[in-house]
């Protein structure tokens, strides 16, 4: 049986407008110190800036609990800190997250830690990490604050049962980490609600998120399964990038409950102001494959697939904008398979620009796709570079002609479906916003 060690019993005060930082640390450090153990946090509002976990900790969440962010950006600068685990920035320097990344604003967070093995955080019902839409001027976007967790280069990872509310950045940052177990999540407002730039070994399962940003991301990740979850946004339900990703049973809609926090004006962001029906509601698209980045990305992107998944209103289907969009600015995708969907109420279906040195296949199977109201005129697609589009019974419904605009000769077969017209042309009508 695991050791208990409650905040409680190391002064930590419900209620209390002072930071319970230093409290809620002494708890796990004297955990970690004993080899691990679960640290206990019952119900109550507990202000804090940031702690840090350490490798074989579970931080318990109790209903009711709740660990409320510290409004004061300059409140998450002491990770470096602390003298129980020490690092030589030099030495520490990462060829995939920056040479200052222990250093970088961008990182600072409630819950941190670096390079620790066996950490979860447990919550029960009605438990949250707040993070209070924090205002840094020096943050990114000149506005966003810490996030509510960045566990970096971590493994062995578990996350599951509580709720985040308002999260200043990123709700869940897990950069160059692997073995990452999430589910039963809730995340509520803020930005990106799971965000894992080059980690492996990833299963989401059960979650709901409710974001102003993207639900699901992450760039160069292997071995990613999401499956049975909810994501409602104000940007894109997956913008990721990698290769074997499955999507497995999943449902987003629009518009979003949450608008994006980047269409505030500069002073409702100084004002950590919420957002309201006036900010930006769309959802640009179920998935929006995401490639940028310094570092190059050795390998191949592929092997995703997409299924069983409902989309309710989003601008398109799917993303991929090679040369075009500045999210793909690094290695492009080689395949990708979407099967047994349905895309209703989209605006402009599918772009798929590709790499001509390394070409994409897209692969729709028992897919059914209906233009919004007002859109039946749309582009169904435009394509470039792309090396196979093969469609079997995909039903098209709604649009006066549907039509796959394209620059380049490649492969288009089409069995069982929709009558879709394809049209070369000089150049495509570059369409979206």
């Amino acid at each position: 049986m695991k050791q208990l060690y409650n905040i409680l019993d190391y002064g930590a005060v419900a209620g209390s407008a002072e930071l319970q930082t230093a409290k809620i640390q002494a708890a796990i450090d004297a955990a970690f110190l004993a080899g691990g153990g679960e640290v206990v946090v019952p119900a109550g509002i507990f202000k804090t800036a940031t702690v840090k976990m350490r490798s074989n900790i579970t931080l318990h969440l109790l209903s009711g609990a709740a660990l409320d962010g510290s409004t004061n950006p300059d409140d998450y600068t002491h990770f470096l800190d602390d003298t129980l685990e020490t690092y030589d920035l030099e030495a520490e320097a990462d060829p995939y997250l920056g040479t200052n990344y222990l250093t970088r604003p961008w990182y600072n967070s409630i819950i941190r830690a670096y390079k620790a093995k066996n950490i979860k955080i447990i919550g029960e019902k009605d438990s949250f990490i707040v993070g209070n839409d924090v205002f840094n001027p020096e943050g990114e976007e000149n506005y966003r604050g810490p996030h509510a967790i960045t566990f970096a280069c971590c493994s062995n990872i578990e996350l599951a049962g509580y709720t985040v509310k308002n999260s200043s950045n990123f709700a869940h940052n897990l950069p160059k980490s692997q073995n990452i177990y999430a589910h039963d999540l809730t995340v509520l407002g803020g930005h990106d609600g799971i965000h894992f730039k080059y980690a492996k070994n990833v299963l989401i399962e059960n979650c709901e998120f409710y974001t102003g940003d993207d639900c699901v991301a992450g760039i160069d990740t292997e071995n990613v399964v999401v499956r049975n979850c909810l994501l409602d946004c104000a940007c894109s339900a997956f913008r990721i990038g990698g290769k074997d990703i499955l999507i497995d049973n999943c449902r987003t809609h629009a518009p979003s409950r949450y608008g994006f926090r980047g269409s505030l004006s500069p002073e409702e962001k100084a004002a950590s102001a919420p957002t309201n029906e006036t900010h930006r509601h769309t959802q640009h698209t179920p998935f929006l494959y995401f490639a940028c980045g310094q570092k190059p990305i050795e390998n191949v992107q592929g092997n995703i697939i997409i299924q069983n998944c409902t989309f309710e209103r989003p601008n398109s289907l799917f993303r991929l904008r090679w040369g075009k969009d500045k999210w793909v600015t690094n290695r492009s995708l080689v395949d990708v398979t979407i099967k047994n969907c349905k895309c209703h109420g989209v605006s402009l279906p599918i772009d798929l620009y590709c790499d001509e040195n390394e070409p994409c296949s897209l692969r729709l199977e028992d897919v059914e796709i209906s233009p919004k109201e007002g859109c039946e005129d749309a582009i169904f697609m435009n394509a470039q570079h792309f090396k196979q589009i093969y469609f079997e019974n995909v039903t098209v419904t709604g649009f006066n002609a549907p039509t796959i605009f394209t620059t380049t000769e490649g492969e288009i077969i089409m069995k069982n479906s929709s009558p879709i017209k394809v049209q070369l042309t000089d150049t495509l009508k570059d369409r979206y916003v």
